[in-house]
């Protein structure tokens, strides 16, 4: 399963003076930004820049920022946003991103009163989460997100039932996600539900996986004009493990008229499906798709399952008859594992799937290299 992709963009108590912020940078967007604009503006322009995915011209006026000043926690703030986002460099990221952190706090201390500086020490809390859960370090990404709830609003409440899951604490990962649900929020509902297909699906119970599952598609209405493809494809998975096939083929297709997620593929959902069906032809079309999908996301999750579609690939040329093939994505995917922060299987699942496709690819060679001697 996979958790839902853009991260909603939080209000604070100071929502009303961050809008007049983000209205002022929009306005000062088209404008050069001179060597003696002050390094408050320039950092805000980055980070704006970044945001609205501009990361080359981001990362241009942050490393000015840096070079002017080492120390800048807000030019160092923006790189590693820029490195996340931008280049889904995460290590890199989480460097920049403890510099800022540390400098801010040496300066103004571990709650800051100047609304300026919570600005900046508002988004440092809520991205050090993010960066810490996409590098899988979810011990530390749960002490960030209660970092930021004691001082800023919203409340991480429903996320953090991801990596508790995560963790294997399944327990804990439902009563948060049952709080998520009980503040009655429509994105901590969202977020709640579609921790709890995932939770269900790791803890072993495939029927309350598949309810579940099944909630979070249908809460908007299982309308693929109007949500992302990560409601049906987990849905689709949810209706393949209790072995509902026909109905995973047909969430499966609706989730390719879905608008696009950061997260889960519907295209090698459906290959793999088709493999397993042995429908080969409409395999080898679904597989035609991946990469292209792929593609259209932003850069830091266009690794979360490249080696899920190489395992598809090896299982697919195992089956036709086509070893070397076979050998070749199995390989791939046991020496370059995918980034499995946002999936909810064990990487070791991941590992051990590509090894034994690999083991049958070297088998299958064999006996038809006897065959032909």
């Amino acid at each position: 399963m996979r958790t839902r992709g853009a991260r909603m963009v939080a209000t604070v108590s100071l929502a009303a003076a961050l809008g007049v912020v983000a209205l002022s940078v929009h306005a000062q967007q088209q404008t050069e930004v001179g060597a003696d604009f002050g390094a408050e503006l320039d950092a805000e322009v980055a980070y704006s820049e970044a945001q609205n995915g501009h990361n080359i011209r981001a990362r241009e006026i942050a490393e000015r920022i840096v070079e002017r000043n080492p120390d800048d926690y807000a030019g160092n703030f923006v790189l590693g946003y820029v490195f996340h986002y931008g280049e889904a460099n995460f290590p890199r990221a989480l460097f920049y991103e403890n510099r800022a952190l540390a400098e801010l706090t040496r300066l103004h201390g571990s709650a800051p009163e100047s609304f300026e500086v919570r600005r900046w020490h508002f988004r440092m809390l809520r991205e050090l989460a993010w960066t810490h859960g996409d590098l899988e370090q979810y011990d530390q990404q749960l002490e960030y997100m209660n970092r930021f709830t004691e001082l800023y609003e919203p409340a991480f409440v429903a996320e953090r039932a991801w990596p508790l899951m995560k963790l294997r604490r399944f327990d804990d990962a439902r009563v948060a996600a049952e709080l998520g649900r009980q503040t009655g929020d429509p994105r901590q509902v969202e977020v709640a539900l579609n921790a709890l297909c995932a939770i269900e699906f790791e803890a072993g119970d495939e029927a309350r996986s598949y309810s579940s599952c099944r909630e979070a598609m249908d809460l908007h209405g299982a309308d693929p004009t109007t949500q992302g493809a990560v409601d049906f494809t987990n849905f689709a998975e949810a209706a393949r493990s209790v072995f509902r096939l026909d109905e995973a083929e047909r969430v499966g297709r609706l989730a390719t008229e879905a608008q696009m997620s950061w997260y889960g593929n519907p295209w090698s959902e459906l290959a793999e499906l088709y493999v397993r069906e042995g429908r080969y032809a409409e395999a080898l079309n679904a597989l035609r798709e991946v990469a292209p999908y792929r593609e259209r996301r932003p850069p830091h999750v266009r690794d979360a399952d490249r080696s899920e579609t190489r395992r598809a690939l090896a299982s697919f040329f195992l089956l036709i008859g086509r070893p070397d093939e076979s050998i070749n994505y199995a390989e791939k995917a046991l020496h370059a594992p995918d980034r499995r922060a946002h999936t909810s299987r064990d990487p070791l699942q991941d590992r051990a799937i590509a090894a034994l496709l690999h083991r049958a690819a070297l088998r299958l060679r064999a006996e038809q290299r006897g065959e032909q001697a």
